[in-house]
């Protein structure tokens, strides 16, 4: 398996978003513009994607109107049967630094071995969820998962049924179904909790309040934690200090904006830990921000130079361990009876 290449992620994405839509009477893509922004690529390796698929006779150009694709059938297009084994990722998609790292992970783990791999992504959206797995239930020996809003009731376990009953390897990370029984490979948050809030107590503080994400498995266990360990000092627990958002904000611009400055206007603590790397960039982008800020999951490599106490997001590891799990799971006839499953220690940056 080679690396792969923005303009064949790109090629993926318009792939599994013909799939969610060729039932729709609108056959309309994205936009290059819009393309150009959701990968931040240039128009010329956008269009080289475009140009790959009009060249396989998928889609097509109207000349002041747009591209469009054929509303046909597309799965056996997209796979190479002269592989050893076929795994589908299918990723959120909010946090593109992270996705980043753990792609770049799990392509460097797959390396060499005959795999072909495909990326499909969600957007944390079911509908979209429920188009990858149909997609990917047929032709495919593995899925890789990053589960949506998973701490809600999941309305495709009817999908997951079937794809257990199939005897497809399945393996997921970062956010699992608890209604399911699929190895998951975590990052333990309550412990993560635990030290942030242990550093930020040693340094003074006592009013302390918490961003998360209630609709996120993440989100629930690094909440789960923090009550832990505030509870483990004695420290008051206000209900102004606990703002809980939905994942779906984060990508609402200007409702997300809202929301923040909303509850850091009114908010009078003196320390504040963020749910993931996203929270936490968009306090920094509204000013400079007087208070105690800490993170989960820093994305970026620049927890040195901005000084912020914060867990490092393993999404790299993650990558690799999926990677060499799933080969493990899929080689091994007996997976069933055996635990895949892995829990990420946290590594934490003391500035």
């Amino acid at each position: 398996m080679t690396k792969k290449f923005k303009k064949d992620i790109i090629y993926d994405y318009i792939f599994i978003y013909i799939e969610q839509n060729k039932y729709n009477s609108i056959n309309k893509i994205p936009s290059e513009p819009y393309l150009c922004s959701r990968f931040n690529a240039s128009r010329e390796t956008v269009r080289r994607a475009l140009d790959k698929l009009k060249e396989e006779g998928i889609l097509f150009s109207v000349k002041g109107s747009g591209t469009y694709f054929k509303p046909v059938a597309i799965q056996d297009n997209i796979l190479n049967h002269n592989c050893r084994y076929r795994i589908a990722t299918i990723i959120q998609g909010q946090d593109k630094l992270a996705n980043k790292l753990f792609i770049k992970g799990l392509n460097e783990e797959l390396n060499g071995k005959n795999i072909e791999l495909r990326i499909f992504y969600t957007d944390n959206k079911f509908s979209n969820e429920r188009a990858c797995l149909k997609a990917c239930v047929n032709g495919f020996d593995g899925l890789i998962i990053d589960g949506v809003k998973a701490s809600l009731m999941n309305p495709n376990l009817d999908i997951y049924q079937k794809i257990e009953q199939k005897d497809i390897r399945c393996i997921f990370y970062n956010n699992y179904y608890p209604e399911t029984n699929f190895p998951k490979i975590i990052i333990d948050d309550k412990k993560c909790a635990s030290l942030l809030v242990k550093q930020i107590v040693e340094e003074g503080h006592t009013d302390i309040a918490g961003i998360f994400f209630c609709d996120n498995y993440q989100g629930t266990q690094k909440y789960r934690g923090f009550v832990e360990a505030l509870n483990s000092y004695h420290i008051e627990i206000k209900d102004e200090n606990i703002k809980w958002i939905i994942s779906d904000n984060i990508s609402e611009d200007k409702e997300f904006d809202r929301i923040i400055s909303n509850f850091l206007k009114k908010n009078k603590s003196t320390a504040i830990i963020c749910c993931n790397f996203m929270i936490l960039k968009h306090i920094q982008n509204k000013s400079k921000y007087p208070r105690k800020l800490a993170c989960f999951d820093y994305s970026a490599d620049k927890w040195e130079e901005e000084k912020i106490l914060c867990s490092i997001s393993p999404s790299y590891e993650e990558g690799r361990k999926v990677g060499k799990n799933m080969l493990r799971m899929l080689e091994d006839n007996n997976y069933k009876i055996h635990d895949y499953s892995y829990v990420f220690k946290p590594t934490i940056y003391y500035p």
